[in-house]
């Protein structure tokens, strides 16, 4: 075999095998016709011994005697057990240095429970001699000595105080409990969600208070409890299957929520697509709200709430309810800001329009007929809507016939026409919709960087 495969095998490299040759190491290798070196199966094991011994730590001339050893059959078996239990011997000093080294790290690395006594005796006016246990076997007879399981342990005038927990009971100080529930992690989540968006609103407006402001800190708050909860997905899922009422039906929407979650407050951030943010955000709302409410305040249970993850120590309550809640007005809000019900009234009203006189382009009844019931639902409520509200501006209402000339193309693309008359008017109906599409946009830009247009500039129709 070559030396590329004499390496591969021992595990020496190329290099190595060159040099131990030599040195007079090992014997050079024969060659082949052509000049190459060729290595035979004993070479192989004797490179594989070397690597072994200096593994061991054996040095070269060492390993030289074991060689000779190994070739010279003659040379008494006493020679090789001799220099073999030399080796041994070392090791084994080296073996329990190591260990004593391991053992003194161990003990040395920085104990923050010892660091956080020292500053509390520290401030509380004592003068401190720290005494460090070097070894483990100081540790483990610290420990045995004192009846304690752990370290460090405090003593004052002589007497044993304990760890840090005792050393703040010992001045009265508050000893948190691990395993109580807390209100802590959310208004600390909040808080911080507050701040963001003061921050936001300054570098975005020059002022802390503004109406943003507050959508940001419902949206941003809406993204950091979904944070919380994608930590760790299966726990919060686990934990949200103890109160609501959707995931209990459908295990896979405990996993589905804190995307959505997520999903619905970034997009509010951002103001974008405000078609899905508002619905998702008014599902899981709902669900979330009647779900809270009925297990805290009608089935008076008293159970963990998953909503800032699922090993959290927050009770269901106010806290959760006030999260689905936000939600739910943060839907409301963008809904009344937006005027999204415009185009809801208006595609409802050309929905019942259409099924009323058209019920035949409809294939399934069942369908047709929940369409209709749920378009003339939308229609009553958007209507209210409308009526309620003062009436549009400019932009708001281009905004909302975008949608409405969408719905229109939609028809015409989709119907199902054979009258070749008719078919052209429905082509004449998607061209003029999409071109009044471009004109709405071009001057919703227009009037969002330039403002209204003077009195008396003439409209100019899309082409």
């Amino acid at each position: 075999m070559n030396i590329g495969d004499a390496s591969a095998l021992s595990g020496v490299s190329a290099k190595m095998i060159r040099y131990y040759e030599q040195t007079g190491l090992i014997p050079l290798a024969a060659r082949t016709a052509s000049g190459y070196r060729n290595y035979a199966d004993a070479d192989v094991h004797m490179l594989r011994f070397i690597a072994r011994s200096r593994d061991l730590g054996f040095p070269i001339s060492e390993i030289t005697d074991l060689l000779d050893l190994w070739r010279n059959t003659d040379r008494r078996s006493a020679d090789v057990k001799a220099l073999a239990q030399a080796r041994i011997q070392d090791l084994r000093h080296k073996i329990t240095h190591l260990q004593d080294m391991a053992d003194t790290l161990e003990t040395l690395h920085m104990c923050p429970y010892g660091l956080k006594s020292l500053d509390l005796l520290n401030r509380q006016g004592y003068r401190v001699e720290d005494h460090h246990l070097t070894t483990r076997a100081e540790v483990d007879a610290f420990k045995e000595r004192h009846d304690v399981q752990t370290t460090p342990q405090t003593f004052i005038g002589g007497q044993r105080i304990g760890g840090y927990d005792d050393l703040r009971h010992h001045f009265g100080k508050t000893v948190r409990d691990k395993t109580a529930t807390t209100y802590r992690p959310v208004i600390a989540l909040f808080a911080m969600a507050a701040a963001m968006a003061l921050a936001t609103s300054w570098a975005a407006f020059g002022q802390l208070i503004t109406i943003a402001a507050a959508e940001w800190f419902v949206a941003f708050a809406m993204c950091l409890l979904a944070l919380q909860k994608l930590k760790d997905v299966e726990s919060f899922a686990t934990m949200f299957l103890n109160y609501d009422l959707l995931a209990q039906r459908w295990v896979r929407y405990g996993y589905v929520y804190p995307f959505a979650e997520g999903l619905a407050g970034i997009l509010m951030v951002a103001g974008a697509l405000m078609w899905l943010s508002i619905p998702v955000a008014l599902f899981i709302g709902t669900i979330g709200a009647v779900s809270v409410y009925k297990a805290v305040y009608i089935d008076k249970r008293e159970i963990k709430c998953a909503c800032v993850g699922g090993d959290s120590n927050v009770p269901l309550g106010f806290v959760s309810l006030t999260e689905n809640l936000m939600m739910i007005a943060m839907a409301i809000w963008m809904l009344i800001k937006t005027r999204m019900w415009m185009a809801i009234y208006m595609g409802s009203v050309m929905a019942v329009i259409m099924l009323a006189f058209m019920l035949g382009m409809y294939s399934d009844r069942k369908k047709n007929i929940a369409i209709f019931v749920g378009a003339g639902f939308a229609f009553v409520l958007s209507l209210w809507l409308v009526r309620s509200q003062e009436t549009v501006e400019d932009l708001a209402w281009m905004k909302a016939m975008i949608p409405h000339h969408s719905i229109a193309i939609l028809t015409s693309e989709r119907a199902d026409i054979s009258d070749p008359r008719v078919r052209d008017l429905a082509d004449s109906i998607i061209d003029a919709q999409r071109n009044e599409i471009e004109e709405m946009k071009r001057y919703i830009a227009d009037i969002e960087a330039n403002g209204d247009a003077p009195a008396g500039t003439r409209r100019v129709e899309a082409n």
